[in-house]
């Protein structure tokens, strides 16, 4: 048995360290999937810092592993293995991936949380809010070269599972573990220079379990869905009882990246049946080393619940190679109503009765080595 030489082997790594302060409003979630929450009327550094360290190594000529380890200041720095992967090129235009790998659903699914990679301070959390981020499974990869252009295409099969998952758990007031089960679909990127469109399609199968008290569980209709008593108990001394419910899931994205002259245009759809639709727009301008850029998204439940938008304005600024300093301002609308009693229905859960809308002042430095 062999081991990689040292020259086989690379290092990567990413970091932004973010600060971050509300002037109006109660809290913000600026970003979902880890629950990255600004509270108070203080800086903040504690919600979106993060360091990515990414380590390839060559086996043989054609094949070679990757893992990826990452620490966000939101998850009190545990170290989380987000990927780890063998790749197996078959030709120059081929290849297959195997392992834990990042779920290609959005434009930046591959490096979202490389802040160094994108114009904006943070990319918008009304469009990025898919809880399920990485899988366990295959891929395979291909490019195509048409004319001038590439194609790349990629299909994927797997499945995730997320215990007590950490966002649904917070906007549900119960435990509450999803399985994400025969995810299958694909990636269509045509990159025409100045010019790119790329469209996802992934579909499967989830499963949440919701950890109830069983009064509870009856007045949600979950009566007949039981698994069992789990025996356990909440802080109050109820018993809890564990209720299923399935869902046929599918996931669309479609993103269009157009760069004329200085000019940077940047638009995004997507829509997760059967529970929402989101998308976002950007205009960038890049001189010397500033690039200011004005971005809006929104978020929309399928039904009356939830519904809100981000409008931001903020500049990056390259001062030294690998190294960028990015100031925001964003405006965060909250717009969604219980249909009931037709109040606000703000997806930060404060304390008061405030209707959700915020104002958060944001600076960070991204930096890549």
């Amino acid at each position: 048995m062999s081991t990689p030489s040292l020259a086989e082997v690379s290092i990567n790594g990413f970091g932004s360290i973010v600060a971050a302060k509300l002037t109006s409003g109660d809290g913000y979630i600026a970003e979902y999937p880890n629950v990255a929450i600004y509270e108070g009327s203080s800086v903040d550094f504690s919600k979106e810092t993060r360091l990515g360290i990414q380590i390839s190594a060559d086996i043989n000529e054609k094949t070679s592993v990757t893992s990826q380890l990452i620490m966000r200041s939101a998850n009190d720095y545990d170290v989380e293995l987000s990927w780890l992967f063998l790749s197996y090129q078959i030709d120059n235009d081929k290849k297959v991936q195997l392992g834990r790998l990042r779920l290609p659903v959005y434009h930046f699914s591959e490096y979202m949380d490389v802040g160094y990679a994108y114009p904006w301070l943070r990319i918008p959390s009304d469009t990025y809010s898919l809880d399920v981020t990485n899988y366990n499974g295959v891929r395979y990869k291909q490019s195509f070269q048409i004319s001038d252009y590439v194609l790349e295409a990629t299909a994927l099969f797997g499945r995730e599972k997320d215990e007590d998952s950490e966002l649904i758990s917070y906007l549900f007031p119960k435990q509450i573990d999803r399985e994400f089960k025969n995810l299958y679909g694909g990636v269509l990127n045509f990159d025409m220079d100045t010019f790119v469109v790329r469209s996802s399609y992934v579909k499967g199968n989830l499963e949440e379990t919701r950890h109830l008290q069983g009064w509870l569980a009856t007045v949600l209709g979950f009566e007949d869905t039981y698994i069992s008593d789990l025996g356990t108990v909440d802080e109050n001394g109820d018993p809890l009882v564990a209720a299923d419910t399935e869902y046929d899931i599918s996931f669309f994205d479609v993103s269009v990246q157009w760069h004329l002259d200085n000019f940077h245009f940047f638009a995004e759809y997507n829509k997760f049946k059967p529970f929402y639709k989101s998308y976002f727009g950007s205009i960038s301008y890049s001189f010397d080393e500033f690039e200011p850029y004005l971005l809006w998204s929104k978020f929309d439940l399928e039904e009356a619940w939830e519904s809100h938008d981000t409008t931001a304005i903020g500049v990056r600024y390259n001062f030294m190679p690998g190294m960028a300093l990015k100031f925001d301002v964003s405006r965060f609308d909250d717009t969604g109503y219980n249909p009931f009693t037709r109040e606000p229905n703000p997806v930060y859960k404060a304390d008061d009765d405030g209707d959700g809308d915020v104002t958060i002042v944001s600076m960070a430095i991204d930096f890549v080595f």
